[in-house]
């Protein structure tokens, strides 16, 4: 997989480019620049959002992600404006791709159909730029074919939706061995009792029951030999809890109040 600084064009030095010298003109490659003047804004794009542009800039502030911006051969934006602006202000490199011919009829289109980056969008990203924890998120994610959000949730649910999107999934050894011990346990479920695991409340319970010492997962696959019609997947965490107490006190001595337990996590 190639990273994207293997595909980024860059020259032999800084860039500090007078407003005369005209840029690089690599067609539908990345290059990047310090020399913000000689590009424009094209006429009949929207108007720039200045709250936009400052949220973009404290993103930036906090970690500065390398995405280009696409100019035609006139250096007119056609997409990622705001971007530029958050970028000019920084004074960070900007990336750019040069699309020849393209123009307003582009500049609209890329507007209407922009769509969000998706969870694998962003694990791909990561991967590509070398970041470890999500090079390894992926290795499991793989050898287990789960989705991006069941093998977050298992691996550390403590970290948000956007701090994953915006590359800042971490995790330590040990929850990577719980993670994945967790990641057998539901994809044993799955297989063998033909119960959906992958639901939010069922994935995100199991993940809270990891950190709870007093629950034995092994105790609670013992009783779905026999109770596994009783386990399904429900709308609310809370229900889902319930269930799952319910199920692992059967004919306990000493019933587990699990939702006491888990309630602050």
């Amino acid at each position: 997989m190639k990273t994207l600084q293997s595909i980024i064009h860059k020259p032999t030095r800084q860039l500090n480019l007078s407003p005369s010298k005209p840029l690089q003109m690599n067609y539908n490659q990345i290059n990047f620049t310090y020399d913000y003047d000689q590009f424009k804004f094209i006429k009949g794009n929207r108007h720039v959002d200045q709250n936009h542009v400052r949220n973009l800039i404290n993103s930036m502030k906090d970690k500065y992600l390398q995405i280009a911006i696409d100019v035609n051969e006139k250096m007119e934006i056609i997409d990622g404006q705001h971007r530029f602006m958050a970028i000019k202000e920084l004074k960070l490199p900007l990336y750019y791709v040069v699309k020849k011919g393209w123009g307003i009829k582009e500049m609209q289109m890329a507007n209407t159909t922009a769509q969000k980056w998706t969870g694998r969008n962003t694990l791909e990203s990561q991967c590509a730029l070398g970041n470890i924890h999500y090079i390894r998120f992926n290795e499991i994610m793989q050898r287990y074919n789960t989705s991006v959000i069941a093998t977050r949730i298992c691996l550390n649910h403590s970290i948000t939706v956007d701090q994953y999107k915006r590359g800042f999934f971490t995790m330590t050894d040990l929850q990577y061995q719980k993670g994945e011990r967790l990641i057998q346990f539901l994809v044993g479920i799955k297989k063998q009792y033909k119960i959906d695991t992958t639901r939010l409340p069922m994935l995100t319970c199991f993940a809270l029951l990891m950190d709870n010492p007093e629950f034995d997962f092994d105790v609670f696959l013992s009783k779905l030999t026999y109770l596994h019609n009783r386990l399904f997947p429900t709308v609310k965490k809370e229900e889902q809890l319930m269930q799952i107490e319910t199920i692992y006190n059967y004919r306990n001595r000493k019933p587990l109040n699990l939702r006491i337990k888990t309630k602050n996590q």
